[in-house]
């Protein structure tokens, strides 16, 4: 799953959006959301701290994270989510990319599914919005693109989630440079890049597996939880 939760400073008094609900409140209505969703990895953009110490009370400790707050405030947005009763870590790295006149890091891990003894890297990224931060996200890809690559030849099925605040740019460059498909669908082939039907700027992309059953929503429930679509699917390596 690929979630912007709407970071708590953009509904605190004064803000851009005080018509949604706190972010701690909207932590807790998201946690409820993956309940529901059956969700066992969820790629959340824009989460800041309070919002992260809310979803772990909410969820009652049943999800680790990644990175948290271990690597600053500015790793905190960009958080890995997983059920620890599911997935091991085994590794864990980021790569840092340009983020509206700074620099953030975006988190790589490696996870094991204890069932199976499956391992997977997942990368989990949000991009500068805005049109006059163009340069961002086309530095942003640049920097993405080399760090699949070099995952690529481990030969492990990869998932990438995120909001890269584009869509026709995102998903040709994801699918035509690197072996990863989207859940969604689409196709690149033969120099025609052809978008999924409804496409948005959240996507979640993956490779060496098959994706299954992936909706799109923006249902009232999540509608007062972020100002996003919610991206969730199956994925299986069988």
């Amino acid at each position: 799953m690929s979630m912007n939760v709407l970071g708590s400073q953009h509904t605190a008094p004064g803000a851009d959006e005080p018509e949604m609900a706190p972010g701690r409140i909207r932590a807790e209505w998201a946690s409820t959301y993956f309940r529901m969703r059956g969700a066992s990895l969820m790629g959340l953009q824009e989460s800041q701290p309070d919002q992260l110490v809310a979803l772990d009370s909410a969820t009652q400790h049943a999800f680790s994270f990644y990175p948290g707050t271990t690597l600053g405030y500015a790793g905190a947005p960009q958080s890995l989510m997983w059920n620890r009763s599911e997935w091991a870590l085994v590794w864990k790295s980021s790569i840092s990319i340009p983020f509206t006149g700074g620099w953030r890091p975006q988190p790589i891990v490696e996870l094991q599914q204890r069932s199976t003894g499956a391992q997977v890297y997942w990368i989990n990224v949000h991009f500068s919005a805005r049109r006059a931060h163009q340069a961002d996200r086309d530095k942003a890809m640049k920097i993405l693109l080399p760090a699949i690559t070099k995952l690529q030849k481990d030969g492990l099925p990869i998932l990438l989630t995120g909001d890269f605040n584009e869509i026709a740019p995102a998903f040709c460059s994801v699918t035509g440079k690197t072996t990863l498909e989207a859940a969604t669908g689409g196709s690149n082939a033969g120099g025609r890049c052809v978008l999924p039907p409804k496409a948005r700027i959240d996507w979640v992309f993956g490779s060496q597996g098959s994706f299954s059953g992936a909706l799109m929503d923006h249902s009232a429930q999540v509608r007062r939880t972020t100002d996003h679509h919610v991206l969730s699917a199956r994925f299986g390596t069988g």
